[in-house]
């Protein structure tokens, strides 16, 4: 076998080291010594070159590359040579990672970069589609990014003529085999549509860091597989991903070879209308949230509008947007406590048409219904909670979530009014309040600025602070001597 310093073709390449080995062929770097360029040589093992078919297949991929060496996203080929020991081939050297390599990394690829890259893939089988040769093994460990970004499709050992192809040609790498691979029976033989969808299985690897289909049992369940389940969507990985990139990947991974596009051009032209190559991300982006304004998916037009990058031109807008969708959402709120706080106040459930109010307050300051119904507006006075007394046994009733408790002159008055009541004297203006919870409770606060003391039941409640109060419970304000009072529903 060839070592460091043998050389090929009279001398003319000169092996520098190994690249890469397999059971079938070595890939080694070499420098031509007339032009001192860098070349990649393939050489069969000897084993391997001692089969026909092998030979044969091997003189088939040269006869390829040499059909492909204009194009520039296929490593350009330069040599076939016949020696008494070695067949090989010699083509453009590509320094890089390839995306097998640079999954291993990073494990996704950017949806920009993924696409820039699949585009790229499309270009390739497309010059090779023109003269009829299927690759039928497109998977990220044939293509070679180089550092300033480009593509290069490599290894056409397992082309086919696209004329002359049967049932029975079975190439490629299971992982990223099509349907038709598997079970030519149902989905016909290998075709143009068989690369696009191993692209598509690439470009869903890229995506999700996992192709659709993965080989963890048997071969013949990951054939299965392949052709019966349908992939999981990309999203369903990956959230950044565009409806319009998940769309492509899909066509790309359809079952049948007449539902994919049908040709890499045709793949091409929708990569070019999803437009991330050349526009700015914040495009899509926005794009995306206002289609989820359309149909009323706040949350998800607000993710959207949160992905537009400040430097983005398209920045300004989507915080526009966020304010439109924030007050929509105002808007709705506000409805809905509307529609149960109406609710609350028919079924005469005071507490939680209190809470809801508060709610509304918090949204409308101003909402005429409810500060209305909180005044007690509208309540029969038998059904408010109330504090009775000798002089007004009927009690006064409450006049919502929060009722102050004083005497008369007072600026504001107080809702309770005891300058009339025995002892009024010794009632603050503004001496205490009753307050109500969402939950029904009931609360004594008294004033801190309050001249005399309150009690409920005889217990001395500090000033400043509150007491918990429940029906027939009996309160004393300064001299004036209360009961509170809770109606129950008539049974």
């Amino acid at each position: 076998m060839l070592t460091v310093g043998d050389t090929l073709r009279e001398g003319r390449y000169r092996i520098l080291f190994t690249l890469s080995e397999s059971k079938q062929a070595s890939i080694f770097l070499a420098r031509d010594e007339e032009t001192r360029e860098l070349f990649a040589v393939k050489v069969i093992q000897r084993k391997a070159g001692e089969h026909e078919d092998f030979r044969k297949a091997f003189s088939a991929e040269a006869k390829i590359l040499s059909q492909l060496r204009d194009d520039p996203h296929i490593a350009r080929f330069e040599f076939f040579g016949v020696e008494e020991k070695y067949l090989y081939i010699v083509m453009e050297y590509v320094p890089g990672k390839t995306i097998a390599e640079l999954l291993k990394a990073t494990r996704t690829v950017e949806q920009k970069d993924a696409l820039k890259i699949a585009r790229q893939v499309a270009a390739a089988l497309a010059s090779a589609h023109d003269k009829g040769i299927i690759h039928s093994d497109i998977k990220p460990s044939n293509i070679m990014l180089t550092p300033p970004g480009d593509v290069k499709v490599l290894d056409f050992g397992m082309a086919l003529d696209v004329s002359n192809v049967t049932s029975s040609q079975v190439a490629g790498t299971p992982t990223y085999f099509s349907p038709e691979q598997v079970d030519p029976l149902n989905f016909g033989t290998p075709r143009i549509q068989t690369d696009i969808y191993s692209l598509g299985a690439t470009l869903y690897e890229m995506l999700c860091g996992r192709p659709p289909f993965q080989f963890t049992t048997t071969l013949l369940q990951l054939a299965k597989d392949i052709a019966e389940r349908t992939a999981v969507p990309v999203t369903k990985y990956n959230e950044e991903i565009l409806p319009e990139v998940e769309d492509l990947v899909k066509r790309c991974l359809e079952k049948h070879p007449d539902d994919r596009f049908q040709t890499p051009r045709e793949l091409i032209a929708a990569i070019d209308r999803i437009g991330l190559e050349d526009q700015d991300i914040g495009s899509a982006h926005i794009r995306q949230a206002r289609r989820q304004f359309q149909i009323e998916e706040w949350e998800k037009a607000k993710e959207w509008c949160r992905r537009v990058p400040q430097n983005s031109d398209y920045y300004i807008e989507a915080q526009e947007l966020l304010a439109q969708i924030e007050q929509r959402v105002k808007e709705n709120k506000i409805k809905t406590l509307e529609r149960n706080f109406e609710s609350a106040v028919r079924g005469q459930d005071w507490p939680r048409a209190n809470a809801l109010g508060k709610d509304l307050l918090v949204l409308v300051p101003d909402h005429p219904r409810v500060q209305a119904s909180l005044r007690g507006e509208g309540r029969e006075p038998w059904r408010r909670p109330s504090l009775a007394s000798t002089s007004n046994p009927d009690g006064y009733p409450l006049a919502g979530y929060k009722t102050t408790i004083g005497r008369t002159p007072a600026s504001p008055p107080p809702d309770i009014d005891l300058s009339k009541e025995p002892g009024g004297n010794t009632v603050s203006r503004q001496h205490a309040a009753i307050l109500s919870e969402p939950n029904g409770t009931w609360y004594l606060w008294v004033n801190a600025e309050s001249r005399n003391e309150s009690r409920v039941n005889k217990e001395v409640v500090s000033k400043g602070s509150k007491r918990e109060i429940k029906d027939g419970d009996e309160i004393e304000i300064g001299d004036v001597k209360l009961r509170f009072l809770v109606p129950h529903s008539p049974k």
